[in-house]
């Protein structure tokens, strides 16, 4: 009885097995990425894309990608307006231009300002859309997230197939929330070199 009640303990308390984490990062813009090793890398189909990754169900075929794109309207801007910046420049209407540019028979049901991706504010869109025929051509959902920091614009979206998409949104929050930037803006305003705004070398 001692041995069952010992296996059983092990059994209800051990750790559940999960796949193995790839980080990735892009070397010439410096975003990074994280997902499961059980995810395949695939061929990135447009110029800006620097990662298309494609997980482990034939059915609901979830795809996932990074795309980078160069602005550098707002680069005199101190980080203290990427908030606002967002809300001008990367609103309702940039996911309008943006879905419909990218998908067919493309539906946006919500967008909402102020989330995050990476180091900046975003906004993040939800829609629907007519799947290509790599996609299977089913009836497809997706999520989005775009955000600006200094001259470059990210952009992170997943898609599934309709009826799995509800079980595929945990694996893609993951995802986003694992994006990363090179950082070019520092906490301090002087830097690292010596506060010099509020002393001077005597005071040091």
């Amino acid at each position: 009885m001692k041995k069952f009640i010992f296996t059983l303990l092990i059994i209800c308390f051990s750790a559940p097995a999960y796949a193995d984490l790839f980080v990735w990062k892009d070397a010439e813009t410096g975003i990074s990425a994280s997902f499961p090793d059980t995810w395949e890398m695939n061929n990135n189909q447009q110029p800006d894309t620097v990662l298309t990754i494609i997980g482990p169900d034939p059915t609901a075929m979830p795809i996932c990608r990074l795309r980078v794109r160069h602005d550098g309207r707002f680069k005199q801007y101190p980080v203290t307006f990427e908030s606002d910046i967002q809300k001008v420049a990367y609103d309702r209407q940039y996911w309008n231009d943006y879905l419909l540019a990218e998908y067919k028979e493309v539906e946006m049901t919500n967008q909402f300002d102020q989330s995050g991706l990476g180091r900046s504010f975003a906004s993040h869109a939800v829609f629907n859309f007519e799947g290509d025929p790599t996609e299977s051509h089913a009836f497809r959902q997706g999520v989005g997230f775009v955000s600006h920091y200094y001259d470059k614009v990210y952009i992170a979206e997943c898609t599934a197939n309709h009826a799995q998409y509800p079980e595929w949104v945990p694996h893609f929050l993951n995802f986003f929330k694992s994006v990363d930037f090179k950082k070019v803006y520092n906490e301090y305003v002087p830097g690292h070199y010596r506060d010099f705004l509020n002393k001077d070398a005597s005071e040091e």
